[in-house]
């Protein structure tokens, strides 16, 4: 929110509904925005940050995506498994 606090952007039930849904909410930012770049941020899940990828590729056409290992911290609070996707554009 406006004061930096953690707001609840969607809910879903079971790990590849919630994966679903943060590609819906990248999709809906990110849709209509120019010279697009991606990462995917992962806590101990690979497979789970290819997916990601591939899905980023397919949605947005881009050829690379950057694939990076979370920090300890993060991966205490969100828990081995967790992933995250980022993006910039105009």
């Amino acid at each position: 929110d406006s004061e930096g606090r953690a707001q609840i952007a969607a809910k879903s039930l079971g790990g590849k509904s919630a994966m679903k849904k943060t590609m819906q909410l990248v999709c809906n930012e990110a849709m209509g925005k120019r010279n697009l770049k991606f990462a995917v941020g992962h806590a101990n899940a690979r497979e789970v940050a290819n997916w990601y990828v591939d899905q980023i590729k397919k949605q947005f056409e881009v050829k690379d995506v950057m694939i990076v290992k979370v920090s300890p911290a993060l991966g205490v609070h969100a828990g081995p498994g967790a992933a995250c996707v980022a993006f910039l554009g105009e």
